[in-house]
């Protein structure tokens, strides 16, 4: 399965590394996850599923689940 353009966006860590994220256009309404992996690759995908109603899905939030998920091992 290719990885969706539409709802994709970018974000980088300070090491250099690459990841897409994808956000559904219906995020708030029906799917509640998102979807990560590394640029640049078919392997593991990341899905972060927030409990919290307010969180908010933003570049800075989705960095921080990726560096706690690489803390987490």
């Amino acid at each position: 399965m290719t990885w969706p353009e539409k709802d994709t966006r970018r974000v980088a860590l300070r090491n250099g590394q690459s990841f897409l994220w994808h956000l559904d256009a219906d995020w708030e309404t029906t799917t509640r996850v998102i979807r990560v992996k590394e640029d640049g690759t078919d392997g593991q995908i990341l899905v972060l599923d927030p409990y919290h109603h307010a969180f908010l899905p933003t570049q800075t939030q989705v960095r921080r689940a990726i560096r706690d998920a690489f803390r987490a091992g």
